[in-house]
């Protein structure tokens, strides 16, 4: 069995490079993982964007 992994993606005014954080961890074959992403206060509007980018897929 896999050991769990937690991969921790901190934002901040950057919803950009983060959708392109989680498409390239969306390609690794690993599967015993959490995704957690923290947004330290944008006022980009980024928390809106990627969730609504996800709610697409």
């Amino acid at each position: 069995m896999d050991s769990k992994v937690s991969i921790v993606i901190l934002n901040w005014n950057g919803w950009e490079e983060t959708l392109q954080c989680l498409n390239s961890i969306s390609k690794i074959y690993y599967s015993n993982f959490d995704v957690l992403i923290v947004d330290n206060a944008s006022n980009d509007d980024s928390v809106a964007q990627i969730k609504d980018y996800y709610q697409i897929m």
